[in-house]
């Protein structure tokens, strides 16, 4: 064979078997795309030797690829090259995921943290909803209890001042009021003294005294038992009137509502026992606006000397050990009463528990006193 011949018959062969080559390395690194390539065969020269030819009945040989890998090929394989798209790629056509369903995906990311943090600025508001509300309803508990505890301590703080009595130590007080003169119409102080007792609220079973000042300032001074008696226009006999003392106390008694009261203090027994038998005539008329006396329930039409006044019968009674003079309604109960309760003492009231009470702390604070 000719020299020339076989080395184009050669090359042909060559090129035959690196097309093979390509297409399967290809196929090794694109496994689901491999190529088809067609058979092709290899014409001999027309004067080839018959014994070069391969008969065409003959199945094609199997032919390693491996002889016919030229030296230079072998000592200098390809390199396989992996890059982020055809990683891509690959994760794609492996999972059947799209573009479209990757978008998709996350927009709904999105959309879901978006629902978050509109869910949470809800939640924050609500809570702050939730915090304003419950310090309102503590703010609104404390002061339901503060301003009903403050007003009744504002109404008790000037009378619950435990103090010595500027108006005379008969007995103890819890409470004290003064009222200056200058605030008062003069022609109805007895009136405006009996309707400040009714208005006032005190615990039950204590006493408050009340006690009167005129003038303003460092001219400002107490009014004395004189004083009072000439206020009050009191018809007070000369067995009285001679030997009464400048103290004296008028107030109040919380029992079976509020009781007034009166404690004079005269020069000696004897003048003090005459002087209260002969004041009996005026003493329902002196003291029906101070007291507020009610003739509602007297037994009959019960007149004095003088036509138009009210003089109702005094009758005897003891109490706590104590001679007194009452006058009592058509069914027994006391409307009025007065004791000497000691050597000079006279105490004036409307209610036997009352005088009784003043009797007890008279003897304390004698007892005190010693």
């Amino acid at each position: 064979m000719d020299p020339e011949e076989k080395k184009i018959e050669n090359e042909e062969v060559d090129s035959e078997l690196k097309k093979a080559l390509v297409n399967e390395l290809s196929s090794y690194m694109n496994p689901h795309s491999t190529p088809v390539v067609p058979e092709q065969k290899i014409a001999p020269k027309e004067n080839a030797p018959v014994a070069n030819k391969i008969p065409e009945s003959t199945p094609n040989p199997v032919v390693s690829t491996a002889s016919f890998i030229p030296t230079d090929f072998k000592e200098k394989p390809q390199t396989i090259i992996r890059t982020y798209k055809g990683d891509m790629e690959q994760t794609i056509q492996a999972n059947h995921v799209s573009s479209i369903n990757i978008a998709l995906a996350e927009n709904k990311k999105m959309m879901e943290r978006m629902r978050s943090a509109e869910v949470e600025k809800i939640t924050i508001k609500k809570n702050y909803t939730v915090l304003i509300v419950s310090l309102l309803l503590v703010v609104g508990g404390v002061l339901a209890f503060a301003i009903p505890y403050f007003l009744v301590n504002k109404q008790y703080t000037k009378e619950e001042v435990v103090e010595n009595i500027p108006s005379g130590n008969f007995i103890t007080a819890e409470s004290e009021e003064k009222i200056n003169l200058d605030s008062v119409v003069l022609d109805r102080l007895a009136a405006t003294l009996s309707e400040r007792i009714d208005q006032s609220n005190i615990r039950l079973g204590s006493i408050k005294n009340i006690f009167l000042t005129e003038g303003t300032d460092v001219a400002e001074k107490l009014i004395d038992a004189p004083r009072f008696v000439s206020l009050m226009k009191f018809n007070l006999p000369n067995e009285i009137s001679r030997t009464l003392k400048s103290s004296y106390m008028f107030g109040m008694h919380s029992f079976n509502g509020n009781q007034k009261f009166l404690i004079l203090k005269v020069g000696s027994y004897e003048n003090a026992f005459s002087g209260m038998l002969k004041w009996e005539v005026d003493l329902w008329s002196d003291f029906k606006s101070l007291f507020n006396l009610s003739s509602v329930g007297l037994p009959g039409n019960q007149t004095g000397s003088i036509p138009g006044i009210e003089t109702p019968v005094f009758q005897d009674a003891v109490y706590a050990n104590k001679d007194a003079r009452v006058v009592k309604d058509s069914s027994g109960g006391v409307l009025f009463l007065y004791s000497i309760i000691d050597t000079n003492t006279i105490a004036f009231t409307t209610s036997v528990d009352t005088l009784k009470e003043i009797i007890n702390r008279n003897i304390k604070s004698k007892s005190v006193a010693q």
